[in-house]
């Protein structure tokens, strides 16, 4: 076998040149440190809402003092319109300088009554009087009833409550899923249902999942 030609070590070769090496190190492009990142996900090197807060001009000194407040301690996950609503009464809105507008979006589909129904803030009224909430380990007698009601007025056996739009149609898939292997138990490929499910949440949005 032929031997590997012996190699000096940088140091035990004559022609090696420390300040050369030393230099190459000296001129290296030093790498870019990333900026910490503070509590509300907003680098330090960029600003922030709470030093430049998006305050519209237009806007009364009411308001800009909310939307201030709002960039300096909430984080901006959200692009508000410069609008800042102290009362309500059915479909009226009112800002903060007693502006009277008309409420064309319900609080994204989810008051359907109006803001401040009579009959719907005596049942809130009531019902906080006398249970704040009951978790599902526990009966409750006005869930129970509620149940009874939208099966004696819809198409349903029985009612399934969720709190969201995202675990009404989870539920809805489920669903789906064991009616078709328990009516295709003795198949092992189970058929794709084809027809809607229609499903409600306590959001107040009604949807639809194939």
């Amino acid at each position: 076998m032929r031997k590997r030609p012996f190699q000096l070590l940088p140091r035990q070769n004559p022609n090696f040149s420390p300040t050369a090496t030393n230099l190459h190190r000296r001129h290296r492009t030093p790498r870019k440190r990333k900026p910490p990142i503070s509590s509300c996900l907003v680098s330090a090197s960029q600003p922030s809402a709470a030093t430049k807060p998006a305050v519209s001009t237009s806007a009364s000194a009411k308001s800009r003092e909310v939307m201030e407040m709002e960039a300096k301690y909430m984080v901006g996950t959200y692009a508000r319109s410069p609008l800042v609503l102290a009362s309500a009464k059915g479909c009226r809105l009112h800002d903060v300088d007693g502006k009277e507008y008309l409420d064309m979006a319900a609080g994204i589909a989810v008051n359907s009554l109006g803001h401040c129904d009579p009959d719907w803030v005596e049942a809130v009224t009531e019902q906080a009087g006398t249970v704040t909430h009951v978790s599902n380990v526990f009966y409750s007698i006005p869930q129970v009833n509620l149940a009874k009601r939208l099966v004696d007025c819809s198409f349903a056996d029985r009612v399934f409550f969720t709190n969201s739009g995202t675990e009404a149609n989870e539920a809805a898939i489920k669903f789906s899923r064991k009616f078709q292997r328990h009516s295709n138990a003795d198949k092992k490929e189970v058929p794709r249902s084809s027809s809607p499910l229609p499903t409600a949440s306590t959001a107040g949005r009604w949807e639809r999942l194939l």
